[in-house]
């Protein structure tokens, strides 16, 4: 699997006063990587808005292996499950944050296409459908 990489260094605010980062921020750096990653094959929040799918998270799995630490330079790896349908209305990323190539943090989510009523889109939008196959096939 070929990740999408976003870097990141951990800022100030981030951490407590062990200058050791908070465990919930790396929630949201999953959902940088996620974001970013989608932005870069065209799938950005306002196209999605567009085209009336909506993509919240479902379920989220986190692995902690070590703390990240204040200035520590990291990359938030990105990468959606290459083995799932384009069709499904199931969306799941797999992530990987690390530290000079050592693991940090592993995660996964799934997310689940929804129309802005919260009826679950059981046939993605065909520009969204098309992207995430463009992004799938890249990241094999």
């Amino acid at each position: 699997m070929k990740y999408h990489r976003t870097p990141l260094s951990v800022r100030f605010y981030e951490v407590d006063r062990y200058a050791a980062v908070w465990h919930g921020w790396y929630v949201g750096w999953c959902e940088m990587g996620r974001v970013d990653i989608c932005a870069a094959y065209g799938m950005t929040n306002e196209m999605l808005h567009e085209n009336g799918c909506l993509l919240p998270v479902a379920d989220l799995e986190l692995h902690y292996k070590q703390s990240a630490r204040l200035d520590d330079d990291l990359v938030i790896l990105t990468a959606p499950d290459p083995e799932e349908s384009p069709e499904s209305p199931i969306v799941t990323f797999h992530y990987r944050i690390e530290r000079d190539g050592e693991l940090l943090a592993s995660a996964r989510t799934r997310q689940c296409m929804m129309s802005p009523e919260g009826k679950v889109l059981f046939h993605p939008p065909t520009p969204v459908a098309e992207a995430l196959r463009r992004m799938r096939l890249e990241q094999r």
